[in-house]
């Protein structure tokens, strides 16, 4: 499996424990296998949604599973924000795409009406003086 260090360049990736320093090294990595490790910002709101989905649905009563106590809800916690991440990176349940389509159209509105302000602009800007 290759590992890339968060925020390195492309070339940065390297196979995972080449060497047993390599190994030993702690650093933050995003699995190649993963596809959460890249999500845009429409993607991360749906992980957040998927993860308030999926964290009820995680078991409670038996501590054994996740610990008990405070380490216990934490992890609990991260295993539905992972699993929230890789449902969004995976599709998930559309969220995202209607996010990015609503934003598109925002855009789109928003730059069609700054054209028309700048022809109106530009226009009044060479009328002569006195008329309208």
């Amino acid at each position: 499996m290759t590992i890339k260090p968060i925020g390195a360049p492309e070339g940065a990736a390297r196979a995972q424990g080449s060497t047993a320093v390599e190994r030993a090294l702690p650093f933050n990595a995003v699995s190649r296998g993963s596809r959460s490790g890249e999500l845009t910002p429409a993607q991360k709101f749906e992980s957040f949604v998927m993860q308030s989905f999926v964290e009820p649905m995680l078991p409670k009563a038996d501590s054994s599973y996740f610990g008990e106590g405070t380490a216990g809800s934490i992890w609990r916690s991260m295993l539905a924000e992972h699993i929230g991440a890789e449902m969004a990176a995976a599709g998930g349940i559309g969220i995202a795409k209607m996010v990015e389509e609503r934003n598109a159209s925002i855009l789109a509105h928003s730059t069609e009406a700054l054209a028309k302000d700048a022809a109106v602009a530009t226009g009044a800007a060479h009328s002569k003086p006195g008329t309208l």
